[in-house]
């Protein structure tokens, strides 16, 4: 994009979005001067702004990929933990069981 030298760029920015028609007339003739009119320069700022939201998308990707990455570590190793944990546990004994009804687990002490 071409490069404009304009004195007080804040204040004429400021103007011209508010609407002001002095504004808005320096606007167009800086922008006529320099062999650009409004389309070119909101034609010119989409694409900026195409490249950035590429660029983010890109890095949210990155991140994506990351944690997924982590996320599959963290599983890896909570089955090696619980296969750990099974060899650990002594084999479960047999015995005998009865199922007891809800007033009689409520009676128990």
């Amino acid at each position: 994009m071409t490069s404009l030298s304009v004195d007080d760029t804040g204040r004429l920015a400021k103007d011209w979005a508010a609407g002001k028609p002095r504004a808005i007339k320096r606007v167009n003739r800086i922008l006529k001067a320099a062999g650009l009119n409004m389309h070119t320069v909101m034609a010119e700022t989409l694409c900026e702004g195409l490249e950035e939201m590429k660029c983010i998308e890109a890095m949210i990707a990155v991140a994506e990929a990351r944690r997924n990455a982590m996320l599959r570590e963290i599983e890896r190793h909570r089955a090696t933990l619980a296969c750990a944990l099974q060899r650990a546990l002594p084999p479960p004994e047999h015995a005998e069981y009865r199922a007891i009804d809800v007033a009689e687990a409520k009676a128990a002490p």
